[in-house]
């Protein structure tokens, strides 16, 4: 059951009514925002990296697919663990979460810096962080929302992967207006500064 007093309701119609006046969407839209923002933070990552590094580093467009594979390698050694600690209590999900967003400032802070090797940390770094902000989101999400787990699921999936591929869509679209007018360093720190600020609203609506 939900402790009463946070907005939660055990009753299917209640959740629906709440759902209808958008009250959800209200409550996780702040959260949902913070999800859209990591994910266009990431495209522009994924859309400027190669060309980046085959005029800074002469790195073939190949070793560069290989460089951002080290996000994944971080993010699916890290996924069992986040996974096991996001089916205890909800306060562990939100610290993750917050966890995660405080990583991801670091890896842009590293990806800010030459030479090669920061990329190659930041990188590592961001998988870690991605790991630890986009697998609590669901449960994060879910008592935002205020419903139980087969109440709310729809809503909450919607909310998390319609922020997060739509975040990711735009990501291409920034890079083609910060990193080719600031450089892609310097468009990295800038986007630590981002994800700090995003950081902070998002502790406003989860306490941890």
């Amino acid at each position: 059951a939900w402790p009463e007093g946070d907005g939660c309701t055990d009753e299917p119609e209640e959740f629906a009514q709440q759902l209808s006046e958008g009250s959800v969407l209200h409550r996780t839209g702040v959260l949902a925002v913070g999800i859209f923002l990591y994910g266009a933070l990431m495209g522009d990552v994924y859309a400027s990296l190669a060309i980046v590094n085959e005029h800074t580093y002469n790195l073939k467009p190949a070793q560069s697919g290989a460089l951002l594979m080290l996000i994944a390698v971080s993010y699916i050694i890290l996924c069992p663990l986040i996974g096991w600690v996001c089916d205890g209590p909800i306060e562990h999900s939100r610290r993750c979460l917050v966890c995660g967003l405080v990583l991801g400032i670091l890896a842009y802070a590293f990806l800010a810096l030459q030479p090669l090797v920061f990329e190659v940390v930041g990188l590592l770094v961001l998988g870690v962080s991605e790991a630890m902000f986009l697998i609590p989101a669901w449960p994060v999400l879910l008592d935002l929302a205020g419903g139980n787990e087969l109440e709310a699921a729809g809503a909450v999936s919607a909310v998390l992967n319609t922020s997060y591929l739509a975040g990711e869509s735009v990501g291409p679209l920034l890079s083609l207006l910060l990193v080719r007018s600031f450089g892609f360093h310097v468009t990295m720190g800038m986007q630590a500064v981002f994800l700090a600020i995003s950081a902070v609203a998002v502790c406003g609506i989860v306490p941890f």
